[in-house]
């Protein structure tokens, strides 16, 4: 299990977006160091609990900048991030109501996390509401409207 670096491939360019997934990191990052000093089921409580916290303010964000951006993939998105917190809520409940180890599994979760959500499924949606790609195309993709010479 080794540390993530922030790099330009995590960059979406969105200082707000950049700024959080630099928190994501950074959790992913103290459990990998908790686990290699054998500590990670002691903090497993506050990685859960920031976590939850965590998504539930990004995935707030994010949903509203790609709603106010008229985002086309938005309903796709929004449902990946309610699986994601169903997850989080999953894997709360086995480590604290039954007591198991998962610190392996939140490792290659929050890793999964960000290769796979962030680097593909957000990086999907920079053009949009960066503005490479007018509103108007990114809800309608090629349906310019004709306009009469």
């Amino acid at each position: 299990m080794e540390a993530i670096d922030f790099t330009d491939a995590l960059r979406t360019g969105i200082e707000e977006i950049d700024s959080q997934h630099e928190v994501l990191i950074d959790i992913h990052n103290e459990l990998v160091e908790a686990m290699q000093k054998n500590h990670g089921n002691r903090v497993m409580n506050e990685i859960l609990a920031r976590l939850f916290q965590y998504s539930k303010e990004h995935f707030q964000d994010e949903e509203a900048l790609l709603e106010a951006h008229h985002y086309p993939e938005l309903q796709k998105h929004r449902q990946r991030h309610l699986d994601l917190v169903k997850s989080i809520r999953r894997y709360i409940f086995r480590h604290t109501r039954s007591g198991e180890r998962i610190t392996h599994e939140m490792v290659d979760f929050i890793g999964k996390w960000i290769t796979d959500h962030i680097m593909v499924e957000d990086m999907a949606y920079v053009d949009c509401v960066s503005g490479r790609i007018p509103a108007d195309e990114a809800t309608h993709p090629g349906s310019e409207e004709l306009v009469p010479s």
